[in-house]
């Protein structure tokens, strides 16, 4: 009874209304119904981006884990000890091999997908019956060169699409960081001359290099800047490529931290990797003897 009482509840300040009388009226009409949003679900709208967001030490073990399954060498070996293949991807870009493999989704024909080396022209020579001197065949092998740098170049595709699906990653997140910060300058200043920057178009999603951070799509964008010339290497001149990666095993992750924390990176396997990167110059002085004729 009390507790009735202290709440203003009591039945006997609250008789029952007489028969015949018309109903209370509805306590809010409708269509007056107050829809905004309440304070909790302010603050999680407010609060989403902090609350999605891992720890550090999460970020960093499941980062190096991609970087674990995605990378094609030894991660211990510094970055200037990976062969550069810019003559092959010069040669992509000066003649149309790169916005052929775009156009293509870099899905290659069924002539593209035979064994580096090998051609319908090639093996229809070896089934003729005509002999020719060892002059003329070499001739004829390298007018396939242009032939096989494209296979190359396709073999190697899915590394460039990694590489740049993190460039893009990469940018986008740090537009909208600096667009953040130009915003909060703006609320700083209100009588600044600053305009308001439009927000950038986010790359399409990728499972698993859209939640990385910025940093870490940067480092993903190295490691397959890496992969894509390694692939390039491989292919194009696999056996002296063997012997680099052979090079690389053979060679310590102390030993090599100990050169490259001396400013010594670049000697690692030296004579090996200039190997590999002279015979990729090779080749694509062939190709262009094919196009010159």
């Amino acid at each position: 009874d009390n507790h009735y009482k202290f709440m203003n509840l009591d039945p006997k300040h609250h008789p029952p209304p007489p028969e015949g009388s018309p109903p209370p009226p509805p306590l809010t009409e409708p269509s007056k119904i107050d829809v905004r949003p309440t304070f909790i679900q302010q603050w999680l709208k407010q609060n989403k981006d902090s609350l999605n967001v891992k720890s550090k030490d999460q970020q960093q073990s499941e980062l190096n884990e991609l970087i674990k399954k995605e990378s094609v060498f030894p991660l211990h070996i510094p970055a200037s000890a990976i062969p550069q293949a810019r003559p092959l991807i010069s040669f992509f870009g000066s003649n149309g091999i790169s916005e052929e493999i775009e156009s293509s989704g870099g899905c290659a024909s069924s002539e593209l997908r035979r064994p580096i080396g090998s051609s319908s022209r090639i093996e229809e020579k070896k089934n003729s019956e005509r002999t020719t001197d060892a002059a003329s065949d070499a001739s004829f092998i390298h007018r396939t060169a242009v032939e096989d740098v494209r296979k190359i170049a396709y073999l190697c595709a899915t590394y460039k699409s990694k590489m740049l699906a993190n460039r893009h990653e990469y940018e986008y997140k740090r537009q909208v960081r600096i667009n953040k910060q130009h915003q909060q300058q703006l609320q700083l200043e209100p009588g600044s001359t600053l305009s308001q920057k439009s927000e950038p178009t986010p790359p399409k999603y990728h499972p698993e290099y859209t939640p990385l951070s910025a940093e870490g799509n940067k480092i993903m964008m190295s490691i397959h800047g890496a992969n894509y010339n390694v692939c390039l290497a491989r292919a194009a001149c696999p056996e002296k490529t063997k012997k680099l990666v052979s090079c690389w095993k053979r060679l310590s992750a102390k030993e090599s931290a100990a050169l490259a924390e001396a400013g010594l990176g670049e000697y690692v396997c030296l004579e090996e990797r200039k190997e590999v990167e002279r015979c990729i110059g090779s080749g694509v002085q062939r190709a262009v003897k094919d196009i010159l004729g």
